[in-house]
Parts: C-alpha cells; sequence; structure tokens
C-alpha cells in the first residue's frame, strides 16, 4: 500500500498461523502461472547488491528474488528492522542471496554445496515477505502472529567502493550501556579496566563520534562517502609483535591487544577493499600466527554484516 502523504509504500498486515501458516507476502513478478515466459527482464549485472530505507517495527523480513519462473523456487536474503521509529538503511549484497525451495535451503544432491547461484542478469520477480521461517527454515525469533508493518521508503541498487573515509575507534565503546545480562554474557569483555574506568567518558565519546560519521552517511541519500570504522583492542608495542593475524570482529567483545603497526597495516588494506566500506568492526591479534594474506582479509571482510 502506499503511505499517505510521502513517497513510500509499506508492506502490513495482520500474520495468522492458522491453516498451517504463518507467513505473508507481496510481490512484482514478470510472468504467470498461464503464461511462464517473463514479460520483462531486470538485469542487474555490475551492482553488488540492494539498498533498502525503511521504518520497521522490531521484526525480521526477507526479500525474495527470482531468476526463473518455477513456482517454488527462490532467492531469500533475512534482514532485521529495529523499533526506533527512524528511517535505516540495510543493504543486502546479491552475494548472500540463498537458493530455497519449497521452504529449505537448495542443495545440489546429496552434498553440502548450494544448487544455484543468484544470476543478477535476469531477475523476474521481487518480494517482500515476513514469516514465522527464518532463511533456511529455521524459525525467525522475531516472528508474533498479528499485525505487523513495514514502510519502505527507497529501494535501489549499490555498486560499492573503497571506503573514503576510515574512522580508527576502539573496542569497548558500547559497553558502558551494556544491559545486565550482556554484562552476565560476556565479564571477561565488561569487566576490565578501561570500562570500568571510563577515564573523561572516553568510550562514550567514541561512540558518539561513531554515530555521527554514521548518520552523516544515512542523510546523505546518494551515500557519497563510503565509510569504514575499525576498532582497535589495546595498542600494545612491547608485548605483543607486529605482522600477527588479525582477528576482525563484530558485537563489541573483542578484549585483546594489537601492535600499532599491524593497525597501520590494516588501515592501508582498508583502502583498496571495498568489503570492508559501511561496516563497523573490532580487530584483536593472535600472537602465536603470522598475519594472514591480502585474499583472506578481504574475504573476511566480505563476510562482516552491514551497519544499519
Amino acid at each position: 500500500a502506499k503511505v499517505p502523504g510521502k513517497a513510500a509504500a509499506e508492506f502490513r498486515g495482520l500474520a495468522s498461523t492458522d491453516n498451517n501458516g504463518g507467513f505473508c507476502q507481496v510481490r512484482n513478478q514478470y510472468f504467470t502461472k498461464a503464461n511462464p515466459v517473463p514479460s520483462k527482464v531486470l538485469d542487474f549485472s555490475g551492482w553488488d547488491g540492494i539498498e533498502l530505507r525503511v521504518k520497521g517495527d522490531g521484526r525480521r523480513y526477507k526479500l525474495n528474488l527470482k531468476n526463473t519462473s518455477e513456482p517454488e523456487f527462490v532467492f531469500q536474503q533475512s534482514f532485521d528492522t529495529s523499533k526506533s521509529g527512524e528511517d535505516e538503511i540495510i543493504r543486502l549484497p546479491f552475494s548472500k542471496f540463498l537458493p530455497m525451495k519449497r521452504g529449505k535451503l537448495a542443495f545440489d544432491n546429496g552434498s553440502d554445496i548450494y544448487s544455484d547461484k543468484l544470476d543478477v542478469s535476469s531477475i523476474v520477480g521481487v518480494a517482500f515477505v515476513y514469516s514465522k521461517f527464518d532463511v533456511g527454515g529455521l524459525n525467525n525469533p522475531t516472528f508474533e502472529p498479528g499485525a505487523f508493518r513495514l514502510e519502505i521508503n527507497s529501494m535501489r541498487l549499490y555498486r560499492l567502493t573503497p571506503p573514503r573515509f576510515i574512522l580508527l575507534s576502539s573496542a569497548a565503546v558500547t559497553r558502558p550501556s551494556w544491559s545486565e545480562e550482556r554484562k552476565v554474557l560476556y565479564p571477561k569483555s565488561y569487566n576490565i579496566p578501561i570500562v570500568s574506568l571510563n577515564p573523561g567518558n572516553i568510550l562514550n565519546e567514541k561512540y558518539e563520534g561513531e554515530e555521527h560519521l554514521r548518520q552523516l552517511c544515512k542523510s546523505d541519500n546518494n551515500c557519497a562517502v563510503p565509510y569504514t570504522v575499525i576498532r582497535a583492542t589495546g595498542l600494545n608495542d612491547t608485548e605483543v609483535q607486529p605482522n600477527r593475524f588479525l582477528n576482525l570482529m563484530q558485537g563489541d567483545t573483542a578484549s585483546g591487544r594489537i601492535h600499532r603497526q599491524d593497525i597501520a597495516n590494516l588501515i592501508s588494506k582498508c583502502l583498496n577493499m571495498k568489503e570492508c566500506s559501511f561496516k563497523t568492526f573490532e580487530v584483536e591479534s593472535k600472537p602465536n600466527s603470522f598475519m594472514q594474506p591480502d585474499e583472506e582479509i578481504q574475504q573476511r571482510f566480505s563476510e562482516l554484516l552491514y551497519d544499519q
């Protein structure tokens, strides 16, 4: 439905689990059961994924892409929304869409290799889904019967470029505001001097700096300045050797150490790797392993989640 007074659409309804239900869908596809030959084909070649600007309700949704008229086969990727009431940008890379058939991951005969890879040059259908099942058939932890609403303010393709702005922050910036439950889950991450002392409110100030950078990009409708936020763990040039394995993490639970030379090296690598754009991550070194090749670091960057 169209949102009154706005150039936006909304996906809303009442989800019910009665009669083996538990999902709702809105879709646009260029074929019908009576005429399976698509009347139109969308070519997304040369792009890295789909960018959504949405206002959610704290629930997890899925986006379906189809490049065949087979009714039970789609490529899916899920995404989470917040209850903040604010617009949020969600980027869904094409490489993360998984083949699904009748609600289950599609594998080659008896193997653990996916049966198909999304062909972005021949998209014939797009759909938003709210379901009690997540991608892969697992339960959707946010699903509840009843009313749901997803406001979709824009939907477009994006092409990544290496970051033009790299902010060197530090691990632990979110820990002063952790819930009691999270403190219990990660005691080794929370019970460290920098968190208990937080001199000059430094961790909160650094987090505000991160948020300011992310908001600057968010407010720019063209996302003209790709950025990366690196949260370094304890900088130590005496007890830690340089050229160590870089452990890249998300979730702000890292509590290790790293040599300043390795941080400088990582920053220089980021400047040439588009896979780290629009991402925030922590980094610590593994003292008994040498730094991995650039190809492995690039692959790890591609596995990290985008900021929302």
